[in-house]
């Protein structure tokens, strides 16, 4: 069974919000961000909360967050405002239902997306951070 990170990188990349590859704008890395390419969505593990009880069985809690990074132009913020709304708009479309071999009861985005300012290379980037209900198996 995929981890997180998979399964959350798997339904961007369904909903065509991003990509795979290493090269291409907004390619989806999971666990880290590198230097290039400028335009890139990249995904951390957060914890998570205590587990619930749910019809006899335990849900997992676990909480992330997607980072998307734009290019250092005019449009640059725009286009990064654009994508981590789809990003957000892809993920709470995941309730109630078997992803990835998972049962997610529910994914929330825990706010708005928040600006984190410009890299040293003048990127902009915003984060969400997300909370997901689902089962162990």
């Amino acid at each position: 069974m995929a981890n997180l990170l998979d399964e959350i990188a798997a339904r961007l990349i369904g909903q065509a919000v991003g990509v795979t590859g290493t090269t291409a704008s907004w390619v989806v890395y999971k666990g880290w961000e590198p230097e290039t390419p400028d335009q890139v969505f990249s995904l951390f593990e957060t914890g998570g909360l205590a587990n619930q009880s749910h019809d006899g069985d335990l849900l997992d809690v676990p909480t992330f967050q997607i980072r998307v990074r734009g290019a250092s132009t005019s449009t640059g913020y725009p286009a990064a405002r654009t994508k981590i709304a789809a990003a957000r708009t892809a993920l709470e479309g995941m309730t109630a239902g078997t992803f990835s071999g998972r049962y997610y009861c529910s994914v929330v985005a825990n706010s708005e997306p928040l600006s984190l300012g410009h890299d040293a290379s003048h990127r902009p980037r915003l984060v969400v951070n997300f909370t997901a209900l689902r089962s162990r198996a």
